[in-house]
């Protein structure tokens, strides 16, 4: 069976913005639906697992994440 487990990192998103300075700072957030399964760090854009998941029981997770 194939698996994650909780706090597992799946990957870094990074998004730029030409703006400089304050202005220019990129911070992320998931939608509401995904919270209870996925976490993203609002500055490193880290995306880790909040729970354990089990690729049997759900194969496919679709997130939006917002920057």
């Amino acid at each position: 069976a194939s698996a994650a487990v909780p706090d597992y990192l799946i990957t870094t998103i990074q998004a730029t913005d030409e703006d400089s300075g304050e202005n220019g700072r990129v911070s992320y957030h998931l939608d509401d639906k995904n919270e209870a399964q996925f976490s993203i760090h609002p500055s490193t854009g880290e995306l880790r697992t909040k729970t354990f998941l089990d690729y049997e029981q759900q194969a496919e997770y679709q997130l939006a994440i917002v920057a």
